[in-house]
Order: C-alpha cells, then structure tokens, then sequence
C-alpha cells in the first residue's frame, strides 16, 4: 500500500458509457466501485419517448384560433388537429399569414384553415375576429404555439444554450 502497488478497486465510467457500467453491476462480476465520470466534452446517448397524457377531445363543429408563426409547430399542429383530430374549422392569425400558403387541408372534410393576417394591436385583432365570426362556428379553443428557443438536438446542445430562451 505505502509503494500504491495496490490501488483501491475503482472503475471509472464516462457518462456516454453508463449503460455498460449498469450493464457490469448486474452481473455481480465487478469488485469494488464504479465511478461515473462527468466532463463537458462527453456525448451522450439520448433515448427519446412519445409523451404519454391525458386524451383532449375536440369538437368537429367548433372553430379553433391558432395564433402565432405560419411554419414548424404551428403547421404541424394545424395538420394534427385537421388530419388526426378531425376538427374541420381552423383560424390561423399570423402576421406573416398573407405570405403564406395555406398549410394543409383536411382529408376528412376536404375543408383547408382560414389564414388571416394580423397586426399586432389589440383592434386589429378584435377587427379580424369579427370579420371571420360570421363564417365559421363558435371558438371553442385557442392555441398560442409561437416561441423562440435557442434549442437543437440533445447531442449537439452546450450549457450555455440549454437555459436560454425568449
């Protein structure tokens, strides 16, 4: 011991290689402990799972107001609620919507969202609303998906960009 010809039994464990270290204490062959080392550089391996929640019902007859950006999410969720949920009326509010082509159209009622173009005062809202009130069913949910995120893939994801957001 005093010349530390002996080492105490420890193995270290990058973090990239945790599921080898639970892998090595299962099966009881190891001796002594094993030390999951954490480093900035270390790569992770990410296992990603669809969200399991509570079944939100929407109603085919009702209108649903999406507000916000006229691509990604809000796209994806307008062809969502029109393909899967089977809602046949969608107002969009975007003030990039007159820029936009329409995103999708409903397989199930053949009928695609109404896109209206929206300034970004209180008036013009309240203007645009009543303006599409005549055509379409009762609001019955809005929808507010638009955000900026300083996000991307876990493996490529620093410290500084994880908590920053606007």
């Amino acid at each position: 011991m005093e010349k530390r010809e002996i080492r105490p039994p420890v193995t270290r464990v990058g973090m990239g290689d945790i599921d080898k270290a639970f892998r090595t204490m299962q099966t009881g062959q190891h001796a002594g402990k094993l030390v999951v080392e954490v480093k900035e550089e270390v790569k992770v391996k990410v296992k990603l799972q669809r969200a399991v929640g509570p079944v939100v019902m929407l109603s085919r007859e009702d209108t649903y107001l999406i507000l916000g950006g006229v691509w990604g999410i809000w796209q994806y969720l307008a062809q969502r609620l029109m393909v899967e949920g089977g809602v046949r009326h969608l107002l969009l509010l975007s003030r990039s919507a007159a820029s936009a082509s329409t995103p999708t159209t409903s397989t199930t009622t053949g009928t695609p969202p109404r896109l209206a173009r929206l300034r970004q005062t209180t008036g013009a809202t309240s203007s645009v609303l009543q303006q599409h009130a005549f055509h379409l069913p009762p609001i019955r949910g809005v929808i507010q998906p638009a955000m900026v995120l300083m996000d991307g893939n876990f493996e490529t994801m620093t410290r500084e960009r994880l908590p920053r957001r606007h």
